[in-house]
């Protein structure tokens, strides 16, 4: 600690001969006059050229910062851990076994590769959801707006397109990651590609999302229901405690802890259902633009025109124009 002292000393005295305002008085009085507990535990602020307490509203919105990029990042690399291995599952060698473990294989290639992809990922989306919390927080404090005409209608039209802003990165995001963790590109060159396949399967994917959606809300809401029930059994039924005529005075408290606690599992759980979609969907884009597709593409593509759920927008396209020129046509006819 000694030696941290004298360097602090030795740098703000250097700082001092080259004309930099500092509180000379503390610096000859601060290190030399407190002991070493006193200049860890906080002391050596009276050294510091500016007032800590002043920055405090900065350290609030780095410390803010920090941790939604903290979450991103942590969700990118979920996302990427389960995308990879879904695409060494999907990619492999036709009717060939499939080799060790997907997911620990794909850990180790986010380890050793991919971590910068997944935190610039994090990064881009943590920003945008600082951004819109710091407009929510400054339009709280504005409260000005609301006697302006318009002005809160203005501010809630603002929160809903950042809102849909954050979400439509978040979405390209997740994919984008998932590209990435498939065929071990770059951030830009993944985003650019996942936009891509999005893009030309707009039918698939939106038809896909809303019924994936769908069974996966009636999933949560099973294992919800399934958790709180077994609880207010568990309360009712319980052996032991009338054996020894324990009950409990807040079951209903009870039971809405078990609830919300279930929800969050079931929302962790199914949210790795739906990245798995996401990367079969992907997947499945991909490999149906090819000249040769693999076996599994056929199936899914053969199943999918049998149900007439997943047509391909090429060839919705092609019924619309076919279905205009027999309109225009009858149209000629009838004249």
């Amino acid at each position: 600690y000694q030696d941290a002292i004298d360097g602090w000393r030795l740098s703000t005295e250097a700082q001092v001969s080259a004309g930099q305002r500092l509180n000379v008085t503390a610096m000859q009085t601060g290190p030399t006059s407190m002991t070493v507990q006193d200049w860890v535990g906080g002391g050596f602020r009276a050294d510091l050229p500016f007032v800590v307490a002043d920055y405090y509203g900065y350290m609030w919105l780095s410390h803010v910062l920090i941790i939604l990029w903290s979450y991103c990042f942590t969700t990118s690399c979920l996302a990427m851990v389960v995308g990879g291995a879904v695409g060494l599952w999907f990619w492999r060698e036709p009717d060939a076994p499939l080799r060790g473990c997907p997911v620990c294989r794909s850990f180790a290639r986010l380890l050793l590769y991919q971590l910068g992809t997944a935190a610039f990922g994090g990064l881009v989306v943590a920003l945008v959801w600082f951004t819109r919390l710091l407009v929510q927080f400054l339009l709280k404090r504005l409260r000005v707006l609301s006697r302006v005409p318009l002005g809160g209608v203005l501010g809630c039209l603002l929160d809903c397109c950042l809102k849909c802003v954050e979400r439509f990165v978040k979405f390209i995001n997740r994919n984008t990651v998932i590209v990435a963790a498939i065929h071990g590109e770059t951030y830009c060159y993944s985003t650019r590609t996942a936009f891509k396949l999005l893009l030309s399967n707009v039918l698939r994917v939106a038809a896909v999302s809303t019924t994936s959606l769908m069974l996966l809300f009636l999933g949560k809401l099973f294992v919800v229901a399934s958790a709180t029930a077994a609880a207010w059994a568990w309360i009712r039924f319980d052996p032991l405690a009338q054996s020894f005529n324990l009950k409990s005075s807040t079951p209903v408290a009870t039971l809405i802890v078990v609830a919300v606690l279930s929800w969050v599992i079931a929302r962790l759980f199914m949210n790795v259902y739906w990245v798995v979609i996401e990367a079969m969907l992907l997947c499945f884009f991909e490999d149906s633009e090819n000249e040769a597709p693999l076996a599994a593409t056929k199936r899914i593509e053969n199943r999918m025109l049998d149900k007439k759920i997943l047509e391909d927008d090429k060839d919705q396209r092609h019924k619309r124009g076919d279905w205009r020129r027999n309109r225009g046509d009858g149209e000629r006819r009838a004249v």
